[in-house]
């Protein structure tokens, strides 16, 4: 089983929600999140036994209900060759998260750090797909829509998938913080 963890963004960026569903459509873009809503990711999916799993969970759960609402500024819509993303611009609330969350997993489960946990990139995918010509579409198509200024991370989420495969993941636990 794989674990995945981040905060639920889905409500506050509907209105590029839609307009990035017609692109998929349109280009015949693979998204890595179907069955996600949009989120910011908080640490990338891991593996985990699944007679542990529900322990994980727990744990992370409790962690994260330790936060309260805070805001997370927005930098913009970017593409990089087989991704688009709304980049998040820096802050110590979420890097606090994360680093938290790495080290409580590593202590408590063994849970090892990705090479992307280490210079962790705050974003909420948009697009991704193998082919750089249709990211690079759908991003030009929505690269001037309206965004927040600051999104508010006031609910977590907890996902997972038997496989880990792109597309397979499903929100486990919602976690509203107040």
């Amino acid at each position: 089983m794989y674990i995945w963890i981040g905060i639920d963004v889905d409500e506050q960026v509907e209105n590029i929600r839609e307009k990035v569903r017609e692109q998929e459509i349109l280009r015949g873009i693979v998204k890595s999140n179907l069955t996600l809503p949009f989120h910011i990711s908080l640490k990338m999916s891991f593996p985990m036994e699944e007679e542990r799993a529900a322990a994980v969970m727990d744990a992370a759960e409790a962690y994260l209900r330790t936060f309260r609402p805070f805001d997370i500024p927005v930098a913009g819509i970017e593409y990089h060759t087989t991704i688009a993303w709304i980049r998040m611009r820096e802050n110590p609330v979420l890097d606090r998260i994360h680093d938290g969350l790495d080290a409580m997993l590593a202590e408590r489960f063994g849970v090892g750090q990705h090479e992307y946990d280490k210079d962790y990139l705050f974003h909420t995918t948009l697009f991704m797909e193998d082919d750089a010509g249709r990211v690079r579409q759908g991003y030009e198509a929505v690269k001037d829509e309206p965004l927040p200024a600051v999104l508010t991370a006031d609910t977590f989420l907890i996902g997972a998938s038997e496989t880990g495969a792109l597309g397979s993941y499903r929100v486990i636990r919602r976690i509203r913080v107040s």
